[in-house]
């Protein structure tokens, strides 16, 4: 999932997208004994009206269930009047509850909390879909750690409207919380009020989105990205960072001694906001929790900010601590302006600005409602006027990274639907000329598009642990519904008759199988390794699902095929049947089936991971191939390669059929080309006999045959997602933020002028990390395009393959690693060989790619591989541990089997070498290094030389840190609590 502002462009704007349903159960309440009943009465839909007046503080709920579209709704019930809680420890309290709005209230002089929503202390189970709207919160504290509004361990919040004036510690303090909008708020300062912070998010905080609010002298650091936690407090635990994934957009802020603080943040943007007068700093950049494997202050975006400031008072703009990583922070397109001296108005940042704007007067107007709007039109573009919005309109983008992945086309030709995952959006396109004319945020990276048979819903996956379906109104882009989905989801495709949708749950390993109509989930259809991608035969009576990566031991002594499969599911009865595909196939990423419904086609690499990778060229590693199922024997009839002798194609990605049969068209990520080729050709004895992959060929032996595969060159970066309209191809160049244009039938003649562009938006603003995550992906850079770096590292983790690799010796194959905190747990590889991941990465592109490049491009790579986060869990319980991996994390812990003492939190690795009794006949050293266990959930097999399939063979037939009558001392139950835990970090 992408880290940074484009991850959060969607959030607030789908929390009211679609609206919830009217409930029933309303309470008029006029005293404090009617509240209190009310309350302990208070179930799904109710709905509680205070009268006005003056009511008892420290209200207490605790449990309270509202459920989807029928919430637990406390309100004033005279919006112009709210109820006041007045004085006491805290004004309100509510602890565990989910579903609950809290609505036109007002609280006042508590000398702790004005309003308090917990998890109940369980750190676990979080409260969940929570609502403060219209609330006024005063007076509270007001000195020390005392906060206006607490809320910790709550996920999926929405704070509106809100009013928060004089405060001891935070206007909000967000500790442990997840996916949540603070949008349309105002904090405002008062004397004699300690006021450390406006909204603070820390704690394992991610996904918070501040904007259009307003700041009023709102304390020493008037937002603060992070803080400062105590490790027991964190939620997740384990987390290997303060927060991440904050935006904070389209405010005004007004004083202050520091407007926005960044502490050990990563994944941050600050972006379109008007910052005046400054008091000491305009940012600070700081790291207050520095235990060892926490993530430092660092990849944060700071952009298209109006700053009007004084030299007077601020020395210094940008205030830098130690422990931070300021070079890897991105500013651009901001302008500063200083009022007393305005030929001194470039500041001196911690890192290059791009396009920044210096000297030139924006000539605020300072109505009364403090959004100092600009009067000079040279100034316009920049600051919380000229915030484009949460949903930006089809003229309104910023130059912010799309990433287009996925198309769908309207029945009709005329419209062609887009998803954006990077800015979490769906961009609608006008065809034939190319014009965007809408977009719509949803609510999560969108994965996979389909539209129903009449095309008038579209239907969007959008990915995260607890993934929605999102079915959209395809001419307005409304919201018609939401439909829950698995881990991750993507590949949504569609019954003939449109009734079942069938949705890839890709960390779940199953397939969901939704009433379209109705809205629910029918049931999960068990997959087999990472399904990835769908199709469903014409008849209706089969789907597809190709899955992404083998599921089988790669040591030595397994002497059966490595291979992932395509399970074919029976649409009537669920059943399923595998279909494995050649011995040493990898990476699948779509499939389909052709018209006549006999075939179906799936593009993946084939890799020659039992021979020593000395070399690259003839196809040594890697080949990248076409398999062709036939679907009535359920077998694969044929492996086509798409590589030449002396030029590969790497990193096959899409694949799709014309309507009328006759071409295949398939997206080439790596080398940014389209392939096509005549379906007969493909099919025909020609390709079968000589057109087989040529894996480890040496070149002494003359080209198999002349490959019957056109190769287009595409005007981008990174094609990914194709779609056919009549006979023309469109393809989402992912790196690019466009669509290529190729027409089939000027293409197949090789004329000229059939190629052709569509920009989505600005050209991208390409940062250290992006330009690191292009080359990390590129398959040009390698001799001869073969490969890429993901060819083994698909999304920067493992293909699940042995590779022996030279660099320790030859014969001794290892498993390959994840990528994943490889910068912040060295030495690189499982024999330590080396010293650093930096070092690894410049070993890879000379001995792998076998090229030589500039360091540029190998820092930009490193900085991709760091800025890597890790993917929560499939086996956490709303993002939190279950009661047996709880129960598994202290044993963990424990003396007792003292699991942590290699592994210690939060890397889950002493970063050293050890003997733990794994060394094979073929290895010349028996001290193997400790890898994190950090998402080692994704990462099988295990060991070195990948023996075991699963954590539990691990522990129970490795004995792996059970030995010594260790593992006798444990029940079966201990043993299921240990792999839960391990499995859920």
């Amino acid at each position: 999932m992408r880290v940074g502002s484009t991850s959060l462009v969607g959030l607030a704007a789908f929390i009211w997208l679609c609206p919830p349903a009217s409930a029933g159960g309303v309470v008029d309440v006029t005293d404090d004994a009617g509240l209190q009943a009310a309350l302990r009465r208070a179930a799904a839909g109710t709905r509680i009206r205070i009268a006005p007046g003056r009511y008892q503080p420290g209200v207490f709920a605790s449990g309270l269930k509202g459920a989807p579209n029928r919430p637990i709704v406390i309100e004033g019930a005279d919006p112009e009047k709210p109820p006041l809680f007045e004085g006491g420890q805290t004004g309100w309290q509510l602890s565990d509850c989910e579903h609950v709005t809290l609505r036109n209230l007002a609280v006042r002089g508590q000398q702790a909390n004005g309003i308090n929503i917990d998890d109940g202390g369980s750190l676990e189970t979080p409260a969940r879909h929570i609502v403060l709207e219209r609330i006024r919160v005063a007076d509270v504290g007001p000195q020390g750690n005392f906060d206006g509004i607490k809320l910790s361990g709550v996920d999926d919040i929405a704070v509106r409207d809100c009013t928060v004036e004089g405060w001891g510690g935070q206007a909000i303090d967000l500790v442990g919380c997840h996916r949540a909008v603070i949008e349309n708020c105002t904090f405002r300062g008062r004397p004699g009020f300690s006021q450390s912070t406006g909204p603070q998010t820390k704690g394992g905080s991610n996904q918070i989105v501040i904007r259009r609010c307003l700041f009023l002298d709102a304390g020493s650091r008037a937002v603060n990205l992070g803080g400062s936690t105590g490790l027991a407090y964190f939620r997740p635990r384990g987390a290997l960072y303060e927060a991440r994934d904050i935006c904070v957009e389209g405010c005004t802020f007004v004083g202050s001694q520091t407007p926005v603080a960044f502490v050990g943040v990563e994944g941050a943007v600050v972006r379109y906001n008007t910052i005046y007068r400054p008091g000491k700093w305009v940012l600070r950049i700081l790291q207050e929790t520095n235990q060892p494997g926490f993530a430092p202050c660092g990849n944060n975006r700071f952009e298209r900010n109006l700053i009007v400031y004084r030299r007077g008072d601020v020395q210094i703009a940008a205030n830098v601590g130690p422990h931070t990583r300021p070079d890897t922070f991105a500013f651009a397109d901001n302008l500063w302006f200083c009022e007393d001296r305005p030929e001194a108005s470039r500041p001196d940042l911690p890192a290059a600005e791009t396009g920044g704007a210096y000297g030139v007067d924006p000539r605020l107007d300072s109505p009364d409602d403090h959004r100092f709007r600009p009067q000079n039109p040279q100034a316009a573009r920049f600051g919380a006027s000229a915030w484009p919005g949460p949903a930006a309109d089809a003229d309104a983008q910023t130059g912010q990274c799309l990433g287009p992945r996925a198309l769908a086309a309207a029945r009709d030709g005329k419209t062609l639907y887009v998803a954006c995952a990077d800015a979490r959006q769906v961009a609608w396109v006008e065809l034939p000329g190319g014009k965007v004319v809408r977009r719509v945020a949803v609510p999560a990276e969108p994965t996979g598009l389909v539209l129903t048979p009449d095309s008038k819903q579209l239907i969007v996956t959008c990915a995260a642990p607890h993934s929605s379906v999102v079915v959209l109104d395809a001419a307005t882009g409304d919201c018609q519904k939401t439909i829950p989905a698995g881990h991750t989801a993507g590949a949504p495709v569609l019954s003939p008759d449109g009734r079942r949708l069938y949705v890839c749950n890709r960390f779940h390993n199953n397939v969901s199988m939704i009433d379209l109509a109705a809205g629910k989930e029918l049931t999960r259809i068990a997959a087999d390794r990472e399904p990835i991608a769908a199709a469903v035969t014409p008849d209706g009576q089969s789907v597809l699902v190709a899955n992404h990566l083998p599921d089988a031991r790669t040591d030595a002594a397994f002497m059966g095929d490595v291979s992932p499969v395509v399970t074919v599911i029976d649409a009537a009865t669920q059943a399923t049947f595998a279909i494995p595909l050649l011995h040493g196939a990898n990476g699948a990423r779509s499939l389909c089936v052709l018209p006549d419904g006999k075939h179906a086609l799936v593009p993946h690499l084939l890799s020659n991971f039992e021979m020593v990778p000395f070399r690259v060229d003839t196809g040594w590693i890697d080949v990248n191939v076409v398999s062709i199922l036939d679907l009535q024997q359920r077998k694969v009839v044929g492996t086509i390669g798409m590589d030449a002798f002396d030029l590969g194609a790497g990193n096959p990605w899409d694949v799709a059929c014309t309507a009328d049969g006759q071409w295949i068209c398939v997206s080439q990520a790596g080398t940014h080309e389209l392939r096509i080729i005549p379906t007969a050709e493909l099919l025909g004895d020609f390709a079968r006999r000589t057109m087989q992959p040529m894996m480890a060929v040496w070149p002494i032996y003359p080209s198999l045959g002349e490959s019957l595969w056109r190769r287009i060159k595409l005007p981008g970066q990174g094609p990914r997602g194709l779609v056919v309209v009549g006979s023309t191809v469109y393809i989402a160049e992912y790196f690019s933020d466009t669509l290529a244009v190729v027409d089939l039938a000027a293409a197949s003649a090789d004329s000229a002028g059939s190629v052709g562009a569509i920009a989505l938006g600005d050209k991208p603003q390409l940062t250290i990390q992006r330009r690191g995550e292009m080359l990390f992906h590129d398959a040009t850079i390698c001799y001869q395009q073969w490969l890429s770096c993901a060819s083994c590292h698909p999304d920067g983790r493992a293909d699940a393959l042995n590779w022996d690799l030279m660099n320790d010796g030859v014969g001794n194959p290892k498993n390959t690693k994840s990528m994943l905190l490889s910068h912040r747990t060295p030495p690189s590889m499982a024999s330590g060989v080396r010293e650093t991941a930096e070092r690894a990465v410049r070993s890879g592109i000379s001995h792998i790619l076998f090229s030589q490049r500039p360091e540029d491009e190998a820092v930009a790579m490193d900085e991709y591989l760091k800025s890597l986060r890790p993917v929560p869990s499939p086996h956490l319980a709303d993002g939190r541990l279950s009661a047996a991996a709880e129960r598994g994390r202290q044993l963990f812990h424990s003396d007792r089997i003292a699991c942590h003492k290699c592994h210690p939190a939060p890397l889950y690795t002493d970063l050293k070498a050890h003997r733990v009794g794994t060394r094979s006949p073929y290895e010349t050293e028996d001290r193997f290094d400790t890898p994190t266990l950090v998402e080692v959930w994704r990462t099988a097999p295990y060991l070195h030389d990948g023996r075991y399939t699963t954590v539990k063979e691990l522990l129970v037939e490795g004995r792996h840190g059970l030995q010594g009558g260790r593992l006798e001392g444990l029940s079966q139950q201990d043993i299921d609590d240990l792999v839960e835990f391990v499995l859920s970090l």
